[in-house]
């Protein structure tokens, strides 16, 4: 079978009508909700997103193109890069190489049969010594906002493999912090452009349940529906997702997660002046000295 680029620019025929089945997406419905959206955008004041329209439209795509959804989402988007600049936004590539270097964050070079793009992280390959937690999501934000510029990943979303080889209760309660949890929650379900249509779980501990109960309350039922355990078992895995587009760690063919996870970071670390760029939009800087000083306790930053 032949497996679609990740990497690969534009819609495919079937994933431009999977977008109008799905998300309703028309020319004429890109044109008149974008023109709405900037409508709201520039009723706020000190407000200055980014304005193409190939910005806009991810966020019009995750809540199907309505508007005022998608203004509530470019909105959180912003707030929580302001909140969070330089503790885990607005960082390029090269101020986290080191992490980078640890080779354990990668899209896959091919996509799902569906046309979804496929992530893969193994937590406990990092060497929790050296790195921190801001650092490690700092980086999974890097990873996601280069990979959100490609359509196919707009309309069809994400599958997510937790790769937990390894792990032991040291590491487990290192990134069992809830509010490190919520805010990896926080940002895909309120304010990244990204749909999740999978979480799959692989060489997990019995212990797992502890974290779950943590996120549990933190998920939508809809995500909660997503999430997969596969234990060490491969065959189930593969049920969900061919092992012709894995890593050969999951017993796929396409060698070892090393050498793609390299390869990947160095396509990120080309794009250093991409990311300049994004941290030039946003609110104001007297709105974003306003939002830093909100109260850390409320729902939305707990």
């Amino acid at each position: 079978m032949k497996y679609l680029s990740t990497w690969q620019e534009g819609l495919t025929p079937e994933i431009k009508q999977r977008a109008e089945e799905e998300l309703g997406e028309t020319p004429e419905i890109k044109i008149q909700t974008v023109k709405e959206l900037r409508k709201l955008i520039n009723e706020e004041a000190e407000f200055r997103p980014q304005m193409d329209d190939a910005f806009l439209i991810r966020f019009l795509r995750t809540k199907k193109y309505d508007v005022k959804n998608a203004f509530n989402s470019l909105r959180n988007y912003y707030v929580f890069k302001a909140r969070y600049s330089r503790l885990l936004t607005d960082f390029k590539p090269s101020e986290l190489q080191h992490v980078f270097e640890m080779n354990n964050v990668v899209h896959f070079p091919y996509r799902h049969p569906s046309g979804t793009a496929v992530a893969y992280m193994r937590p406990a390959y990092y060497n929790i010594d050296e790195v921190t937690l801001e650092e490690i999501f700092a980086v999974g934000l890097l990873e996601l906002e280069y990979s959100l510029q490609f359509e196919a990943s707009q309309v069809c979303g994400y599958i997510m493999i937790f790769d937990l080889d390894k792990i032991n209760l040291r590491i487990m309660n290192y990134y069992a912090s809830p509010k490190f949890l919520f805010r990896c929650v926080r940002l895909i379900q309120d304010c990244v452009p990204c749909r999740v249509k999978g979480i799959h779980f692989f060489n997990e501990p019995f212990y797992i349940s502890f974290v779950f109960n943590i996120v549990k309350g933190f998920l939508s039922e809809k995500l909660r529906k997503r999430i997969h355990l596969h234990g060490a078992n491969q065959e189930s895995l593969h049920q969900h997702i061919p092992a012709d587009i894995l890593p050969e760690e999951l017993g796929g063919n396409l060698g070892p997660v090393a050498v793609l996870a390299n390869d990947f970071s160095e396509t990120i670390m080309s794009e250093e002046a991409s990311f300049e760029k994004l941290t030039k939009y946003g609110f104001h800087e007297k709105r974003i000295q306003h939002i830093k000083k909100q109260n850390s306790n409320t729902a939305f930053f707990k």
